[in-house]
């Protein structure tokens, strides 16, 4: 490592911030000592009430009107559902502030307000999970898929119109995101989905979801334990058991998660294949039968000094001991109208991994200084084994193995820093990391070349960002360099074509304000995705005799310039997103340049690729219904030479989806999703139409420690995985069912249910995505 890179992060450090005049700040809970966030605070002149500076409270209650005037000052908060409070003060320290619930009488019945479920922060969407019909989902993955502008289930998730979002857990960055099947509902109390994340996320970062639990409670040895079955063509099991003790400020933690999946597919293919001299027609039917075992352990300390300081550690190993993949085919092929063979395949397929990671944290604040310094560490390795017996009629048999063995190390740190400047706040910072990846692909029969490869990657980031109230305007804007030395080794020789470097400045600014009763935000990012190692490496995988799957080396980062604007209405919410991606990185299928008759499956960056986007969700409440219904329409602009001529792939890509909702009595609650997506492009290919329908229901018991949820996903088995690729020199249909139909129990018991107060955030997230 270049030590005189590291200078930046530290230099960082030395920062120091002045304010201007005088600062009014305190903090906000309710009546049972929860923090509240979102509360509006206004200073007011005593005399007339004049609006003088406003602000709302941050995740942990806290606010601060920086650059007043000496003298008094009328403070007023408002909330839903909570009375209006208001206090006589002076700029300084308030302390911790009450407010009461705002109740009315209603013969000798209380009836207290009910806040709305979705609301606006910024450009962010904001769910409140705790005491609503989302706190009985079941779990976090299950509170996830019903959120709006967010799409998934079993912790794969997608932002609409912004791909695959970075998920944290209370400031924790998950890297497994089956975490999320451990965590019950009842103990999320909040979910924030930003849009446009700011500069204090890495430029690769287009959407995130923050987390937020329930205020942990009590002392003392804690336990919260789940399990759960599925079953579907296969049955599989999982389990989790999560201990926890608590002693003042200290937190001592460890969880154990262990899970058996098991997946069926069945695929039917049309190939189609033009050469100079021949025009194939392959047509074959698939079946794959997957067992995966995986095993996960954590164990943690947390320190809590006083409420200014914290610090801690956790380290967690990962493995998989048994993941195989076996799958069996049936093709026949036509040479230029006529049978030229007919072949079967049976594939063996095996992985074994594993991963270690240590974060370690300090969150602290001097004076009006907040510091977040975060450390990693993550290696890994994994073992990639295939085996692929081939039976041909009128040609030789063959037996294909291979083997793709990889290792990574990671090391990171990330400082930020937060102070009060004017009327607003500036926040700034620094990231480091050093990254190796190493890859051997090995192939016995020499079919496919064998490659030995290596990457190198030293990576120094700085952002600064300012957030300020205009009156009623929220204003933020913020700037990110970003300076990356990759180097490409084949056979340990560094190969200056493939190595490169790269400095780059990434701007973001965003407006949000009231409108009437709505709520407006528009934002503007500039952001990267740089490629995986997996998209960068040089070995192919080997299919069929026709068909390879393959990286490549000379990928360049792509270039996203992002606006969108959201807004909210009551039970009413909207998205809309134009996005112009340079050096877009597209998935394609071109001719193997050693055989035009086989299609190698590869990636390339194409010039640009615009892309727009429309959502809206209503979420109304009627009593015991609570609907939701998503409409969103994707368009990209894109074009591209297949089979000799240029084809536009522009068309619409609509999805619908209607989440029932019912709260019956004695605490149960049902759900009956509906969903639909229409026939669109999506890069190259015309994604095909389906439609399913899922059921759940929800039930506690022995006051809320026992809550059990039963769900059938895919009630009719009608969710299909099909859609056309168009290759320069192909064309392939693709029908696939992936065993979609699923009945699931889901069982969790709590005992003195303590959640740990770990606040360790992560540092170089995006490499670990990346690995």
């Amino acid at each position: 490592m270049n030590k005189k890179r590291l200078l930046l992060p530290l230099l960082l450090l030395a920062t120091t911030l002045a304010t201007l005049g005088q600062t009014l700040q305190g903090r906000f809970c309710d009546e049972s000592g929860n923090p509240l966030e979102f509360v509006n605070v206004v200073a007011l002149q005593p005399a007339d009430s004049a609006f003088v500076q406003g602000t709302v409270t941050a995740t942990d209650g806290r606010f601060s009107l920086n650059g007043l005037p000496e003298g008094n000052y009328l403070l007023r908060a408002t909330s839903v559902g909570y009375a209006p409070f208001y206090l006589l003060c002076r700029p300084g320290e308030l302390g911790t502030q009450t407010l009461q619930a705002d109740a009315v009488m209603l013969q000798e019945a209380v009836v207290t307000a009910r806040r709305p479920t979705y609301k606006m922060k910024g450009n962010a969407l904001v769910a409140d999970v705790e005491n609503t019909l989302l706190s009985a989902a079941g779990t976090a993955s299950d509170v996830l898929g019903r959120i709006p502008f967010v799409q998934g289930n079993e912790g794969s998730f997608t932002v609409f119109g912004k791909g695959s979002p970075v998920i944290y857990l209370n400031g924790r960055r998950l890297y497994d995101t089956s975490e999320l099947t451990r965590l019950d509902s009842k103990d999320i109390r909040q979910v924030e989905v930003i849009t446009n994340p700011g500069s204090e996320y890495d430029v690769t970062v287009k959407a995130v979801i923050k987390i937020k639990t329930v205020k942990p409670q009590g002392e003392g040895f804690s336990v919260n334990t789940y399990g759960g079955i599925r079953q579907n063509h296969h049955f599989g099991h999982y389990e989790n058991l999560d201990l926890n003790y608590r002693r003042g400020g200290l937190d001592l933690f460890g969880s154990i998660y262990y899970s058996h999946y098991q997946g069926y597919q069945e695929q039917r293919d049309k190939h189609y294949v033009s050469t100079p001299d021949t025009v194939w027609n392959h047509r074959s039917q698939l079946e794959m039968n997957t067992a995966s075992h995986y095993l996960e352990a954590t164990g943690g300390v947390n320190y809590m000094l006083n409420e200014h300081h914290s610090l801690g550690a956790r380290y967690t190993y990962s493995r998989t001991p048994q993941d195989r993949n076996r799958m069996n085919s049936a093709y026949d092929i036509a040479a230029n109208g006529d049978f030229y063979d007919r072949q079967q395949y049976d594939y063996d397929w095996r992985n074994n991994d594993y991963s270690h990671r240590l974060n370690a944290y300090y969150l602290g604040s001097v004076g009006k200084l907040d510091i977040d310094f975060n450390a990693d560490y993550y290696g890994s390795a994994s073992t990639q084994l295939q085996w692929i017996g081939e039976s041909s009629q009128e040609h030789e048999d063959r037996v294909v193995t291979s083997s793709n063995l990889s290792d990574s190390r990671l090391y990171a740190a990330k400082l930020v820093l937060n102070h009060p400047l004017g009327k607003g706040e500036l926040r700034g910072g620094g990231e480091y990391s050093y990254t190796r990846r190493n890859n051997l692909y090995r192939n016995e029969q020499n079919y496919l070349p064998e490659t030995d490869n290596r990457i190198e990657e030293e990576r120094i980031a700085a952002f600064a960002e300012y957030a300020v109230a205009l009156g009623k305007v929220q204003a933020n804007a913020g700037l990110r360099y970003e300076h990356v030395t990759s180097d490409y080794y084949d056979r340990g020789v560094r190969q200056a074509g493939q190595s490169r470097n790269y400095d780059n400045l990434f701007p973001n600014l965003s407006l949000s304000m009231p409108v009437g009763k709505a709520d407006l935000s528009l934002s503007y990012t500039a952001k990267t995705r740089r490629p995986s190692y997996s998209e960068l490496n040089s070995n192919l995988q080997y299919d069929d005799r026709f068909t390879y799957e393959g990286g490549n080396p000379n990928l360049k980062p792509e270039t996203i310039h992002d606006l969108t604007l959201m807004g909210s209405y009551k039970w009413l919410q909207w998205m809309l997103s134009y996005q112009r991606t340079a050096d877009a990185i597209q998935f394609v299928a071109i001719a193997y340049e050693q055989d035009p008759a086989i299609t190698l499956f590869t990636r390339q960056n194409f010039d640009h690729v615009d892309a727009l986007s429309a959502g809206v969700v209503l979420a109304p409440k009627w009593g015991c219904y609570e609907p939701q219904l998503s409409l969103q329409v994707q368009k990209q602009l894109l074009e591209y030479r297949s089979l000799g001529e240029t084809k536009k792939f522009n068309r619409p890509l609509p999805y619908a989806q209607l989440v029932n909702g019912f709260r019956f009595g004695a605490g149960w609650k049902a759900w009956l999703t509906l969903s639909w997506q229409g026939k669109g492009h999506q890069g190259i290919s015309l994604a095909g139409q389906w439609a399913t329908a899922d059921v759940s229901v929800a039930k506690s018991f022995l006051k809320d420690r026992l809550n059990v949820n039963l769900e059938l996903r895919d009630i009719f088995a009608s969710r299909r995985n099909s859609a056309t690729i168009y290759g320069t020199t192909m064309v392939f249909d693709k029908w696939n069912y992936s065993d979609s139909r699923t009945l699931r129990l889901h069982i969790s018991y709590r005992f003195n249910a303590a959640r740990s107060k770990y606040r360790g955030t992560g540092a170089a997230n995006d490499e670990l995505n990346r690995l």
